[in-house]
């Protein structure tokens, strides 16, 4: 792991045990901090993998209704912590782009057919109208959200989170309810992402 993800992941464990909800696992943090100070974890993943290991069994969700409420709450704690600090597990990067799919499919649905929906009017255009470089097809829209469901690998997430921020500075990323509207991002941003998400998975491909 690098050493600035091993400072942010040292300080998401200092900010639950100051929890009270995760207070009384301080010893089994401390042994993450030692194992994250010595280099142990070889990725990002891998250390929210093993702090989740570590609240869930603390909280077993197969015990009474007080385990399952605090589990949920220790594991939206981390999540939050996480994403204060700019980190989108796997998890929470493809429960965004499942919800992307479901509003685009939406919209689709409720539109006439072959027609774009409004809400996309001003950046898309239909596949078979005049080709306008500044413009997203349906089709690659399409294939956007089924290509980026596959990179749902740390480094990927953390890039294609960097484009949007990078792009889009008057959107508030880092809020623990984060959504990703395509219908809200400029062209290039989508044009972007549409890029380094065919790119990498060629690289991936070809690796």
């Amino acid at each position: 792991m690098k050493s600035s993800d091993t400072n942010i992941a040292i300080k998401v464990i200092q900010e639950l045990q100051r929890h009270p909800i995760t207070a009384g696992l301080t010893e089994q943090f401390d042994t993450i901090k030692d194992n994250l100070v010595h280099n142990l974890y070889p990725d990002m993943n891998f250390f929210v993998e093993k702090t989740r290991e570590i609240i869930n069994a603390y909280y077993p969700i197969e015990q009474e209704e007080i385990f399952r409420q605090c589990n949920h709450f220790a594991n939206n704690l981390l999540n939050k912590e996480l994403m204060k600090k700019g980190i989108y597990d796997s998890q929470i990067w493809s429960g965004v782009i499942m919800k992307l799919r479901n509003r685009y499919g939406r919209l689709l649905s409720n539109s006439p057919k072959g027609k774009i929906p409004s809400e996309f009017k001003s950046k898309f255009r239909d596949n078979n109208s005049h080709q306008e470089s500044n413009y997203v097809t349906l089709n690659e829209l399409e294939n956007f959200v089924v290509m980026s469901e596959k990179l749902n690998d740390y480094e990927s997430q953390q890039k294609m989170i960097s484009i949007v921020k990078s792009r889009e500075p008057s959107l508030d990323c880092d809020r623990a309810d984060i959504q990703v509207d395509l219908t809200k991002l400029k062209q290039t941003t989508i044009k972007e992402l549409m890029k380094y998400v065919k790119e990498e998975l060629d690289r991936k491909e070809n690796y």
